[in-house]
């Protein structure tokens, strides 16, 4: 991160603040001496609108960053759809409705690609968003990331308030979630290798085809982004945050295998959906002042290194 960049807040709210997202910028905002408050769930139920309100009150930040999002891959979303619209919606109407009415001026919230319609032009642009049917393997987790987006931009629309939403590609690294019903395909695939590989298996199955482009970016480098964001006079309502570059999960899983040191064979389940076939954003935007600076191939590295310390593939 540039050294140079100095941000002046009085107090940062956090919410999601032990996720991978949330904890990252957690991390950077410290080392940089703001006056950080990120809490826990046993502290604060964001589900809960009175006890949120009252948290932003005794609290009074003048930056919000609002991470926090019951998060799935395909399986989870199809499964649980009702927690996906009605947990996060719920979690988005109380924390921004509580940020605004403190007088919190400057918040980002953190959206995702799901939002683009399933067969949104390459790469997609922020305006291609509401402009199309929606991918239905995640419709439900989608339309809670509408809502918050449009809950910002109504509040853009008073003067001094600058609620920005910032929708990232697939985000990897420390703290990633391995659950096997609620993580998304990187953390799944690398789970998934590692334990063939400590079983001696041939054979790693994969869900799909496995031509879908997705497009990924190293936590550490999202959350640099932010911070060089903030940095500046940004007052756009909603940008793009990625590399801007799609690769297959098919080659996504050969560079897996190059990390963890698996030699099997891949069995592709032609019967499991594969969700959009592309997924790359247009990131004009943002590369006009930040650029990230980890490659895929390292970051899965740091990914996987993470993932053995905190020995994720016991569970």
């Amino acid at each position: 991160m540039d050294k140079n960049i100095s941000l002046k807040f009085s107090k940062v709210f956090i919410s999601g603040g032990s996720g991978m997202v949330g904890g990252s910028l957690r991390r950077k905002f410290l080392r940089m001496g703001l006056n950080v408050v990120s809490p826990s769930r046993k502290t604060l139920n964001l589900t809960n609108y009175l006890d949120t309100l009252n948290y932003i009150k005794k609290e009074s930040p003048d930056l919000a960053i609002l991470s926090a999002s019951l998060v799935g891959g395909i399986f989870a979303n199809k499964k649980y759809p009702l927690d996906f619209i009605l947990e996060n919606s719920t979690i988005y109407i109380n924390s921004i409705k509580s940020l605004y009415i403190h007088n919190c001026k400057r918040v980002i919230f953190l959206s995702s690609s799901c939002v683009y319609p399933k067969n949104s032009p390459q790469p997609m642009k922020v305006d291609y968003s509401l402009k199309g049917s929606l991918e239905l393997t995640n419709k439900y987790y989608t339309i809670s990331k509408i809502l918050g987006t449009n809950l910002c931009n109504s509040i853009n629309s008073i003067e001094g308030f600058n609620y920005t939403t910032l929708i990232p590609s697939s985000i990897l690294g420390r703290a990633d979630n391995y659950d096997p019903e609620y993580s998304h395909v990187l953390p799944s695939i690398l789970k998934k290798t590692y334990i063939n590989k400590l079983n001696n298996s041939g054979v790693l199955d994969v869900w799909g085809t496995g031509k879908p482009l997705r497009e990924f970016l190293d936590v550490e480098d999202f959350s640099e982004s932010i911070i060089t964001l903030l940095s500046t006079k940004n007052t756009r309502c909603t940008m793009n945050i990625g590399s801007g570059e799609g690769i297959s999960v098919k080659n996504l899983i050969f560079i897996v295998k190059q990390v963890v040191g698996f030699g099997g064979d891949l069995k592709f389940d032609l019967s499991k959906p594969d969700g959009m076939l592309k997924k790359v954003l247009d990131v004009s935007d943002i590369k006009s002042f930040w650029k990230k600076k980890r490659n895929l191939k390292i970051a899965i590295q740091y990914s996987f290194r993470d993932f053995l310390l905190r020995n994720e593939f016991i569970q």
